[in-house]
């Protein structure tokens, strides 16, 4: 009988060992699922630059908006303090002052910086996106110009890859989303 006893344990020691998984097919495991979150992740920070970009673009035509209603009722172009006291608009979600005062006030919206530059005589005015300095290198640039002159008017929204300093005014091109 102890002589069975001790069959029936070998042969369950043997059993054991052979049914659980080798070295080998759990190392392979492992870079199969470090692979599919190196993919995950990439794809996770493509879709969030994305999406700043984006946003970006729609604050650009809220303020561009503002602007062309300032501008009809008032005649002139107005600052960021005149969008928001005045249009009750960019008061949310935006740093102010980060640089500059009045006509050359730049605010913020945690990644993308917002400058305004106006033209003589209230022709026009130029409105720039430019990814703070932490993004440049990623983060596409956006300008928007708007021009009121005789000839007729002119809206466009450009575009110029990520770059450490400002671009040339030739790396701008019409933006197409």
């Amino acid at each position: 009988m102890e002589n069975r006893i001790q069959t029936v344990s070998v042969q369950r020691l043997q059993e054991r060992g052979t049914s659980g998984y080798s070295l080998l097919e759990m190392l392979v495991v492992l870079v199969i699922i470090g692979l599919l979150a190196v993919g995950a992740g990439t794809w996770f920070l493509h879709s969030l630059r994305a999406a700043h970009e984006a946003r970006a673009v729609a604050n650009l035509r809220t303020m561009v908006t503002a602007q062309i209603a300032f501008h009809s009722a008032s005649g002139r172009f107005a600052t960021f303090e005149q969008l928001i006291t005045r249009e009750n608009i960019l008061s949310q979600g935006f740093i102010r002052n980060v640089s500059g005062t009045g006509a050359s006030e730049v605010i913020s919206d945690g990644r993308y910086e917002y400058s305004f530059r106006f033209d003589v005589n209230a022709i026009g005015y130029t409105l720039d996106a430019d990814p703070k300095p932490a993004y440049a290198r990623t983060y596409r640039r956006f300008r928007y110009r708007y021009r009121n002159a005789a000839a007729g008017k002119t809206n466009l929204l450009l575009v110029a890859k990520p770059s450490i300093g400002a671009p040339p005014e030739s790396s701008y091109l019409p933006f197409n989303p």
